[in-house]
């Protein structure tokens, strides 16, 4: 399969699901084009490093949110059971 990102295209192989890889490749490529006014870059390959970067950061916060959350649940769920064993008791 073939995807574009910056006018430039890139077979893709062993993607399962074509509308997933597109939906990829439009992520990544909005997310190049914000860095690159954000940045002024222009050099592809700073560009693609520095968005690299910015997703792997996007990427690390939402494990630790959900680790937290996680963490959370489980919490209230304890609760939750010695709240409902009073009850049954």
């Amino acid at each position: 399969m073939q995807i574009n990102i910056l006018n430039q295209t890139f077979n893709i192989q062993g993607g399962d699901d074509p509308a997933h890889m597109t939906e990829l490749a439009g992520y990544v490529e909005d997310k190049m084009k914000d860095i690159r006014r954000a940045t002024n870059t222009v050099d592809s390959y700073r560009l693609a490093i520095l968005t690299a970067l910015h997703i792997a950061d996007e990427l690390f916060r939402m494990q630790r949110e959900y680790q937290e959350l996680d963490r959370f649940i489980n919490k209230k769920s304890v609760e939750f059971v010695k709240i409902l064993d009073q009850f049954t008791e």
